[in-house]
């Protein structure tokens, strides 16, 4: 009788022993295949909030510099100081607004808001408005030289200060400029201030991600909570494995040493070994795949719950992929588990064996 019907015969005989195998063989292989394709989905979704969440740039004055400033000069309010240094101009904004990723920008005002949906507009100060008797929503008119043509701006917003009686009043203190992705704004951002119309400007920049880090902060808690049970399940499968192995071998010392002593090699004893634990891998190795592909979308689906409620439409996907490596890895396990334990029967000689078992 060669191994091979040896190793069919066993795993008849010791059903309990077959059993208890195939359903931790099944449990181990399920847990880690439904680990990985978690993994993928959070993966997967994190990709995709970085393309579809956008994000936002500030862009602003740099009014809290104090070199920027003239010295003071007083007047019925107090003491006032002229700001020297850049304003955000049309010039300005009409640049940021050919940059590719931006999809919309707007400045805000006192009564008044500023977007790409209005070509001519400007915010103005309260001072010029009380003295010409303007209000938001008003027209003002004024020639452009460079194009020898009238041009009629809106105001939409007003601001204090005695500043504005100078042409700087015409000009943005900030602007909010969004773009089409979280991921992409650092370099539309380093774009931005290397444009020749705003590099060197004495201008703030801030970034707004809020949205992009509420969604994909969580994904990546799941994914990193996922990459350790990968970790865990694989240390804690092979331990369970040597183990169940190890106290079941032990026991068949005898059945070894009269095989040893009727001429059957260690080599072959260990193949039998082998083949008994493969022959019950390979039915748990559909029952895995059955079972993965029932609890793999739930599983998903509860942990995004626990973790990131503001998430809907997780999909998890079993991935062939995925599949080679966790049964790759359960193969490798399983093999250096069988060789491990065989040792400590095929070590003794026949002879030994035999006398102990007296």
């Amino acid at each position: 009788m060669n191994f091979f019907r040896r190793a069919i015969r066993y795993c008849w005989r010791q059903k309990i022993r077959s059993i208890i195998l195939l359903l931790v063989f099944t449990l181990l292989d399920s847990a880690a295949l439904i680990a990985l394709s978690v993994g993928h989905a959070t993966a997967e979704g994190t990709d995709e909030v970085k393309q579809t969440v956008g994000a936002s740039i500030h862009i602003e004055i740099d009014s809290g510099n104090t070199d920027l400033y003239g010295s003071g000069s007083e007047n019925e309010w107090g003491t006032a100081y002229q700001y020297n240094g850049d304003y955000i101009t049309q010039e300005v904004v009409d640049a940021i607004a050919k940059v590719d990723g931006v999809v919309n920008y707007s400045a805000e005002g006192e009564g008044g808001y500023w977007g790409a949906g209005i070509n001519f507009a400007v915010l103005i100060s309260k001072e010029l408005t009380d003295k010409n008797g303007l209000s938001v929503g008003d027209g003002i008119t004024m020639y452009d030289l460079d194009s020898d043509s009238e041009n009629t701006f809106e105001i939409v917003g007003i601001f204090s200060g005695t500043e504005g009686m100078s042409k700087d009043a015409m000009e943005l203190g900030s602007l909010d400029v969004y773009v089409d992705s979280a991921e992409n704004v650092q370099d539309i951002l380093e774009t931005i201030q290397n444009m020749p119309e705003i590099k060197d400007k004495t201008f703030t920049y801030s970034t707004d991600t809020e949205n992009f880090d509420l969604i994909s902060n969580p994904l990546s808690s799941i994914q990193t909570m996922v990459d350790t049970a990968v970790i865990v399940i694989a240390v804690t499968g092979a331990a369970i494995i040597v183990l169940l192995l190890l106290l079941w071998t032990r026991g068949r010392k005898k059945e070894a040493g009269i095989l040893m002593a009727v001429g059957r090699s260690k080599l072959e004893i260990v193949l039998q070994f082998l083949t008994e634990n493969i022959l019950i891998a390979i039915p748990a190795v559909a029952a895995s795949l059955g079972l993965t592909a029932l609890l793999a979308d739930k599983v998903g689906v509860y942990l995004v719950s626990q973790t990131a409620s503001d998430i809907t439409g997780l999909s998890v996907s079993i991935y062939s992929a995925d599949i080679a490596v966790v049964y790759g890895i359960g193969a490798l396990i399983l093999i250096l588990a069988v060789l491990l334990v065989s040792i400590t029967v095929i070590r003794l000689k026949p002879r030994m064996i035999l006398s102990e078992m007296e």
